[in-house]
């Protein structure tokens, strides 16, 4: 049978060719170094020696004769054969042959919108290896592997993360807070909620510690995204009225974990002070575009803006 992995989520790849591999040895073949002549060899020759083992070729569209080639292949393959191919061209002959012939497997890293997915995920798996964690443990460890995106452009939740966590507190009997903080680090989305709240509660100071701590080792662009989703997330609790968080986050597609930790803040203010601080965020935003002044002290001045006003 064949099998097309698509997609950046390398722990789910791994996942999956370990599953369809079921204990199998794995022949390995880089698409860039196999030439084209052999592509047959490798796809319907394997049982000619009676071996149980899978075939994986790895990004054959890096080799153009090879990818091309492969479209002819695609319902004569023998045995179990998995391409990983992570970006398809999806408007080639070859992919859309693929896609008729073989089984095509999703491992797209998950986004911040569907932490719920992380959740459940992981809830599960903790169980599978019998650590137990409550609820707002789950919400607070799917919510620290939120981190950039590898090409910058998003934020995505790090599956491999989560399960390292859970794989490191296996065999403790109970699991604390303290023991979470030990294995796992404050993510940037928690750096930056941690700086986003500083401001709101008027604290000048941690607001100028924390921008100090993160300009040596983050980026400014990435914070200031970051920093418009929490904003984005306030607004839609101000203005949400008598509604809950839950139904709030729903209709903006966001985890309710998100919105929660904001309530606190959003008790506090009104929509004339979300209007002031979506402005303030809005003006940084736009000089950062349009001026050449360095980003991390655009977004200070910024948050002491925002927490002066407190």
């Amino acid at each position: 049978m064949l099998y097309v992995l698509t997609g950046d989520n390398l722990f789910q790849r791994d996942q999956e060719i370990a599953r369809i591999a079921g204990g199998r040895d794995i022949e390995r073949y880089e698409g860039a170094d196999l030439a084209p002549e052999r592509l047959g060899e490798v796809l319907a020759g394997q049982t000619l020696f009676a071996t149980d083992s899978v075939t994986r070729i790895d990004t054959p569209s890096a080799n153009k004769a090879v990818w091309e080639a492969l479209e002819s292949w695609a319902e004569r393959v023998s045995g179990d054969v998995i391409v990983v191919e992570p970006k398809p061209d999806k408007r080639t002959r070859t992919y859309k042959a693929l896609q008729q012939h073989a089984t095509v497997i999703d491992c797209t890293m998950w986004s911040e919108r569907q932490s719920g997915k992380a959740a459940i995920w992981l809830r599960s798996y903790s169980s599978d290896r019998q650590v137990s964690l409550s609820s707002a443990q789950i919400d607070d460890v799917v919510h620290r592997a939120i981190r950039p995106s590898d090409d910058g452009k998003s934020t995505v939740i790090d599956q491999q993360l989560l399960a390292t966590v859970i794989d490191q507190l296996a065999g403790a009997e109970t699991i604390t807070d303290d023991m979470i903080d030990t294995v796992l680090a404050p993510s940037m989305h928690e750096n930056v909620f941690s700086l986003f709240g500083a401001a709101l509660d008027g604290d000048v100071a941690t607001v100028r510690a924390k921008i100090a701590h993160l300009r040596v080792s983050q980026e400014a662009h990435m914070a200031f995204g970051l920093l418009g989703s929490q904003a984005t997330n306030l607004a839609a609790l101000v203005l949400g009225g008598d509604r809950t968080s839950a139904e709030i986050a729903k209709d903006i597609g966001t985890h309710p974990f998100a919105l929660s930790q904001l309530e606190r803040y959003a008790a506090k203010l009104s929509r004339r002070d979300v209007a002031r601080i979506i402005d303030t965020l809005a003006t940084a935003d736009e000089r950062l575009k349009r001026s050449t002044a360095e980003p991390w002290t655009l977004l200070e001045q910024a948050l002491l803006d925002i927490a002066l006003s407190r």
